[in-house]
């Protein structure tokens, strides 16, 4: 199968997308930098921004356009805060809660561990997610999880 991922967003969001990318290949399905000819595309949304919001529309509406055989997986901020937007306006897209991602795709959890960090200078390390602050300038608590922590030893 091929597959076409696209991260928006925070180093966080990008760690979560090699992650993914690494899980992907291990299991022998190649990646590609073109929607057109993917089966699977994967976006990995922000919504810190209104320009955030905008380009994840403007991108699920391309691969809409130019591919719409493919299975459209939108995850991540924009995903968990927004869905019903997202599904009112793109019924074929399916949404993805980060949580459930591994589950849904692999049949396992992941922990978001990376070997690499392809197109990047430095190596991200992710060791928590979430905020159990609600600041009222803030999203990040009503769209991703409860604070966690990766467990000691994986």
């Amino acid at each position: 199968m091929k597959v076409f991922i696209k991260t928006f967003g925070c180093r966080v969001n990008q760690v979560e997308s090699q992650a993914v990318f690494e899980r992907f290949q291990a299991d022998g399905h190649i990646i590609t930098n073109d929607f057109n000819t993917a089966d699977l595309c994967l976006l990995n949304t922000c919504c810190v921004t209104h320009k955030a919001d905008r380009d994840v529309l403007r991108e699920i509406r391309k691969i809409i356009k130019a591919n719409p055989s493919a299975r459209l997986i939108i995850t991540g901020c924009a995903a968990a805060a927004q869905k019903e937007k997202i599904t009112a306006q793109f019924p074929t897209v399916e949404i993805i809660y980060k949580t459930d991602l591994g589950k849904k795709l692999f049949g396992a959890e992941i922990y978001w561990t990376i070997r690499e960090h392809n197109n990047h200078s430095r190596a991200f390390v992710k060791i928590q997610d979430g905020c159990d602050y609600f600041c009222s300038y803030c999203i990040v608590p009503y769209a991703r999880p409860q604070k966690s922590s990766k467990p000691k030893q994986i």
